[in-house]
């Protein structure tokens, strides 16, 4: 089964997912087509996904400190899935 954005958002709804999981596969299928994921407002992302702000940070500050998630910012943020070395 091919990840979708879709498809993660409605296993998140289901509970399938911790917020570190369900950020991380939301990069995951982003990246399928070899592009980030771009966040050019938090707030609007956090609205969109369903996560408060606070949960957010926690989960992203999590998984780049695990080293699964790097992050780049210009003129938002992108979040990228890290290569296994």
């Amino acid at each position: 089964m091919k990840l979708t954005i879709e498809n993660i958002k409605e296993n998140w709804r289901k509970k399938y997912y911790t917020t570190s999981g369900y950020l991380y596969h939301l990069a995951l299928a982003s990246q399928q087509d070899g592009s980030p994921l771009v966040i050019s407002s938090i707030t609007q992302f956090c609205e969109e996904f369903e996560l408060t702000r606070e949960s957010y940070y926690r989960a992203r500050r999590k998984l780049i400190k695990q080293g699964d998630l790097s992050e780049e910012r210009k003129t938002g943020m992108s979040l990228r899935i890290k290569a296994e070395s």
